[in-house]
């Protein structure tokens, strides 16, 4: 992008780029508000925290004062879930009652017997396979115990 101005980058992830950024005099911004910037793969920076963000060299690339440790697939806020069938499964996400950062692994075989979704964020790639139409129902039994409800 050559001469953008005014505009607000995040959630990105900016992945072996030999040259990450070119920023001349201009007014945009690279995080949401919120204290969530983008992934750069150049970042060498260190999260103190653990919450995922950087806290060390920044701002990242003279810009980006949240930049996040992780490259990120960044789940919307939606309604309702279709599923259409056809050459794999296409899943649209709608009415979904929060948002957030999904992060992903590369996992392989199946999850150890004291599996738990928190506070690990550990992730599994679900495939199915359907002779039939209807409704297919995918659960993931976790432990709440330990979530605060207002999070879950």
């Amino acid at each position: 992008m050559s001469d953008a101005t005014s505009n607000t980058f995040y959630h990105n992830n900016i992945i072996n780029n030999g040259f990450q950024l070119y920023r001349k005099y201009s007014s945009n911004i690279w995080d949401n508000g919120a204290g969530e910037g983008n992934y750069w793969s150049g970042y060498t920076g260190t999260d103190l925290d653990g919450d995922d963000i950087g806290d060390t060299d920044l701002p990242h690339q003279g810009v980006d004062y949240y930049p996040l440790m992780r490259e990120g697939i960044f789940t919307p806020v939606g309604t309702d879930i279709e599923v259409h069938a056809g050459e794999g499964v296409i899943m649209h996400f709608s009415n979904v009652t929060s948002q957030g950062n999904t992060y992903v692994d590369l996992v392989e075989g199946s999850p150890p017997q004291d599996f738990r979704l928190f506070p690990t964020r550990t992730f599994y790639e679900i495939t199915t396979t359907a002779e039939y139409s209807g409704i297919i129902n995918i659960s993931i039994p976790y432990d709440d115990s330990e979530i605060n409800p207002n999070k879950e």
